[in-house]
């Protein structure tokens, strides 16, 4: 009850993030720490001396059981993977009622698990401010607040932006014969486009092709914590559909699917939700709207090109690949490509997945690495950001692709390699 005099019924202390804040971004293999920045914001009541103030940030680690169990209230196991804290050096006087600010730089480690979500386990991290009073001890604690962590690669020059995605590799499947594939995109992020490249050199039999479709693959690695009983978690691989914007068989354009052009081709709210219903349909042959035939025929070249955007799906969606030197207990992988449903064929043969590792970034990596517009006290209405500037979410398709054209940054591309592609024949 006393404690309850002396700290005042209605101080209240909490953290304030400004626009960009709640981010923070990690260079892992350069071993330099992150910086979060926040403001703490304390309304007293009544005058009262300070003896500690402190911000601290911490992750919470929850790797759930199994599918089954996810979402219907069984408890994950869960544990701390990152806690940093920093103390703010209070005023030696007594503080006067009203309200006080404090600015606060809280450095955090730069190896730390990335902020993550996925259908089994999840990484999130949140800040807290605490204040001590100096008379009767007690401990006001404000609100946690959620802050993101993210995590970007240099390029070879130690440049601080993302690196451009070619990739090419080579390989051979039974049903298609010797073929390239080939992954193109100025950054692979999530709602970003991505160019998907296909070459079969000499189809050793005649072929009748159905569909073709862009897939991601994801996979997850959930280890539980040091010392517990649970078993290593291996779900199986996830495939997300890719959403198709444009496609050029054999050097010919394939009308868009009136569905996949995307007329409304908006931000994440309005224009990709639609297409996440049941309505994806990738190149599909002989769909009397001046499709391609979709005969391939033994001995004769066939090359396909697949302009697609990555969709922006619900929470448990598509997550960042995990980085090399990045730590965590849960880690997600990524492989990319095409799926080739043929007909005529037996059933279990009937699909063949032609992919290749990718590495995806989060949609936002690319606000962190370039510097805000020009902003002038006679001209106070700020810009249109660039498109490097905003989250790839809110960016129309329209736009991207015009970026995309102007940009022309394609990479240096890799050496092929018949062990990197992964070619999957099954229903």
């Amino acid at each position: 009850m006393l404690s309850s005099l002396f700290s005042g019924s209605k101080d209240c202390v909490k953290i304030v993030l400004e626009d960009g804040q709640e981010d923070v971004w990690l260079h892992p293999a350069q071993d330099a720490p992150g910086s979060f920045n926040c403001t703490v914001v304390l309304n007293l009541h009544s005058p009262k001396l300070i003896s500690e103030l402190s911000v601290t940030l911490e992750g919470l680690c929850s790797i759930y059981a199994s599918p089954i169990t996810f979402g219907l209230g069984v408890e994950p196991e869960s544990y701390s993977v990152m806690s940093q804290k920093v103390d703010i050096t209070p005023p030696p006087e007594e503080l006067p009622a009203g309200q006080h600010v404090f600015p606060c730089n809280l450095s955090v480690p730069p190896k730390s698990p990335i902020t993550i979500f996925g259908s089994l386990g999840k990484i999130q991290y949140k800040a807290r401010a605490s204040v001590k009073y100096a008379v009767c001890k007690s401990t006001l604690t404000s609100d946690p607040v959620e802050v993101w962590l993210g995590a970007l690669e240099v390029d070879g020059e130690g440049f601080d932006h993302p690196i451009p995605t070619d990739r090419q590799a080579a390989s051979f499947s039974e049903n298609l014969g010797a073929f390239k594939l080939e992954i193109k995109a100025s950054h692979l992020s999530i709602a970003s486009l991505v160019r998907i490249n296909l070459t079969l050199v000499d189809p050793p039999q005649n072929l009748q092709v159905e569909t073709i479709r862009g897939r991601l693959g994801q996979i997850w690695d959930l280890a539980p914590r040091e010392g517990s009983k649970r078993p290593n978690i291996k779900p199986p691989l996830e495939k997300i559909e890719l959403i198709r914007i444009e496609e050029i068989v054999n050097g010919q354009v394939v009308p868009s699917d009136p569905v996949q052009c995307v007329k409304n081709s908006g931000s994440a709210g309005v224009g990709w939700i639609s297409l996440l219903k049941g309505e994806l349909a990738g190149t599909k042959s002989g769909n009397g709207g001046g499709g391609w035939s979709g005969q391939l025929k033994k001995g004769e070249s066939f090359t396909y090109s697949g302009l697609f955007r990555l969709p922006i799906t619900s929470t448990y969606g598509i997550q960042p690949s995990s980085l090399e030197h990045s730590e965590g207990n849960i880690r997600a992988e990524h492989i990319m490509g095409l799926d080739v449903h043929l007909a005529g064929v037996p059933e279990a043969a009937s699909t063949v997945s032609l992919m290749t590792k990718v590495k995806v970034g989060t949609c936002c990596s690319l606000r962190e690495t370039v510097d805000l517009p020009a902003y002038s006290e006679r001209d106070p209405c700020e810009p249109m950001r660039p498109v490097d500037e905003r989250c790839k979410c809110y960016v129309k398709l329209e736009e991207l692709m015009e970026h995309e054209k102007k940009l022309g940054l394609w990479g240096t591309p890799e050496p092929y390699s018949t062990n990197e592609v992964h070619t999957i024949t099954k229903s």
